[in-house]
């Protein structure tokens, strides 16, 4: 037996015998629940119902000027909507989120979302693991060194080389994790260079190329930059012309050499045009002048400490960039260089009726809502609209506040990005679990087959959370990670688990199982409480009080015995046996005895597992 480790074997054997019977009460919701629309519930009745019948809550003569909600419906279960869609669950403290909670819902939106390097309020530092108010690039370059601030063990260390295989990747994973960073930046820094302008480690874009890209949108982003002024700063990055070789584009000799691809994508992806009034003039003027002002962008080859490799700098010449004027969007568009002309572009992009209309949309549906009606449409345009310059920030806060937003018709399926993530940040305690990469975010993508920077749909973006949804092996081997060993690990060298950290006592000055519970649901599902029903409350109740599931907990005779939502409100005993759990105290988490102790902390652990493979950990709805 590893030195400081304990027999988990009794545990592990209830863990198996549970995966057995928790299939037949899951695993039906999992595969064909979320898919249809359906109520989803372990197997009950009354559940979680995903909405798809277009119907918008409130009166559709609404005037669209008062789309915030009401303080009274900013409460904490609307803040932590806010949380596991924006920032990955977040770290904040639950005192932190009574007081977002009792604020203004303005005031408290402006807190929680921004993308400044470091949010003390959302993400806390610890002062024993201290981190730089550094972008990705000063990251990666102290987690791979052997600078006396680096938290990573230095066995681990080589996997944070930006340049080395699935450094990028796992830079941005632990970055997602690490207590004291900002987790609202690098879950828009993976909107923005995963999913709407999209580059790919995969097509030959350099991993410092990404680096240079993904830090200099989130920089800009963070100053405040009118967003306009920020798609244009991502069409003119090495990255971008290497992703789509208009690097190579030249206007020679009276003859433009090159290829039209991003002169394309630039409208439909960046800005969401797509020429729909007048195709023919979009098709062979607008795109085709697109391509001309994006000639002589010069990207340079390096040969440095055994590399070859593309500079992360562009040089705009003008030696074979195209001279005067090009008509775009019906406009003659001018500059010297590409860079002068597709800034000039950009301002006039952002204007366009259909930019307008659709840019808002696609960064709606990317990161909130894949069930979007007319009336939602309408409000997200409106809210677009009344910005008083485009900036990308305050339309995101505005929306989280909105009725858009907080909609019982909203429903957003979590990508395996999501999902995973909010999971392994509301689990991780202490920081060095992260640096060791106890509950390591990179692992689980892996398992899925995905990576960050490397987007399954190339430029059009990575896996979605529909596309997720619809693939019965994702919830396969969601539901088996829901098993892993890790969840009830409690120790390691030098390290041991201890939700007693924050796990709260009650008014007595104790931990009881409902209390516990329910702060279990809310710290990973998030919706105050409404789908922890009888049913889910009989399994995590079980789970914490013997560690063992609710067939083998009520009566060790029958171990394969499902029980109804039904038996569990009217068979007495059973109804007896629950209220004497949920009174019950837990108090072996602070025990002196360290194997008390340890047990102790597995039983939360099997109670997050259960929690996180009911379906309400598969998509969030809106209200």
């Amino acid at each position: 037996m590893r030195r400081g480790s304990i027999d988990t074997s009794g545990i592990r054997q209830t863990h198996q015998a549970a995966r057995r019977r928790w299939r037949t009460a899951i695993w039906g919701a999992l595969l064909f629940g979320l898919l249809g629309g359906l109520s989803l519930n372990c197997g009950t009745e009354k559940a979680v119902v995903l909405n798809t019948d277009n119907t918008f809550l409130d009166d559709k003569t609404e005037n669209l000027t008062s789309y915030t909600i009401s303080d009274a419906e900013w409460d904490e279960a609307a803040v932590r909507r806010v949380l596991h869609i924006f920032a990955y669950g977040g770290r904040a403290s639950d005192d932190q989120i009574r007081a977002w909670a009792d604020m203004p819902p303005q005031d408290a939106i402006n807190e929680i979302i921004s993308v400044q390097k470091i949010n003390p309020k959302l993400s806390p530092e610890d002062p024993d693991y201290p981190v730089p108010n550094g972008n990705l690039s000063t990251l990666g370059a102290l987690w791979s060194s052997n600078n006396v601030s680096n938290h990573v063990p230095s066995d681990r260390r080589d996997r944070y080389s930006p340049t080395g295989w699935g450094g990028l990747e796992n830079i941005w994973c632990l970055a997602v994790m690490a207590p004291g960073l900002n987790p609202v930046r690098h879950r828009i820094g993976l909107l923005e260079t995963n999913y709407h302008l999209s580059v790919n480690l995969d097509v030959g874009v350099g991993a410092e190329q990404i680096l240079r890209y993904y830090d200099d949108l989130l920089d800009a982003l963070a100053a405040g930059t009118d967003y306009q002024n920020v798609l244009a700063m991502a069409a003119l990055s090495a990255a971008v012309a290497t992703q789509f070789n208009h690097k190579e584009n030249i206007f020679k000799e009276g003859t433009f050499l090159g290829n039209e691809d991003f002169g394309r994508e630039y409208f439909q992806l960046y800005f969401g045009i797509l020429g729909h009034n007048d195709p023919d003039y979009h098709e062979f003027t607008s795109i085709r002048n697109t391509a001309k002002a994006l000639t002589d962008m010069q990207v340079k080859r390096i040969s440095e400490s055994g590399r070859d490799f593309w500079s992360d700098n562009v040089t705009f010449g003008t030696t074979e960039h195209y001279p005067g004027g090009l008509e775009i969007l019906g406009v003659m568009i001018d500059g010297q260089t590409a860079k002068a002309k597709i800034e000039a572009l950009s301002q006039l992009a952002i204007k366009d009726h259909e930019s307008q209309e659709n840019l808002p949309i696609i960064l709606v549906r990317f990161l909130a809502d894949d069930n979007l009606t007319d009336e939602k449409i309408a409000m997200i345009q409106k809210i677009w609209a009344d910005l008083p310059s485009k900036n990308m920030i305050a339309f995101l806060r505005q929306y989280a506040i909105s009725k858009a937003f907080h909609n019982q018709t909203r429903v957003k399926y979590y990508t395996t990005f999501t999902r995973e993530a909010i999971l392994r940040n509301r689990f991780t305690v202490l920081p060095e679990e992260a640096y060791r990469g106890y509950y390591n975010l990179c692992d689980a993508l892996s398992d899925d087959g995905l990576a960050p920077f490397r987007p399954s749909h190339d430029v059009f973006g990575h896996t979605t959370g529909l596309e997720t949804a619809d693939t019965a092996d994702f919830f396969k081997r969601a539901y088996n990670r829901a098993f892993n060993w890790n969840y009830v690990r409690t120790n390691d060298d030098g390290w041991e688990k201890d939700w007693a950290r924050v796990i709260p006592r009650g008014g007595d000055g104790t931990r009881r199982t409902k209390a516990v519970a329910e702060w279990l649901w809310n710290r990973f599902i998030g919706d105050g409480l409404k789908n922890f029903g009888v049913l889910e409350r009989a399994h995590v109740y079980a789970l914490l009080v013997s560690g063992k599931d609710l067939a083998l907990w009520l009566d060790e005779n029958q171990p394969t015995r499902v029980y109804t939502k039904d038996e569990l409100e009217t068979d007495r005993t059973l109804i007896d046996r629950l209220k004497d759990a949920e009174i019950a105290i837990l108090n072996d988490l602070e025990s002196t005895n360290v194997d008390t102790r340890r047990k102790a902390n597995q039983r939360i652990g099997l109670a997050v597992a259960f929690i996180s493979a009911t379906p309400f950990m598969f998509a969030q709805e809106g209200k």
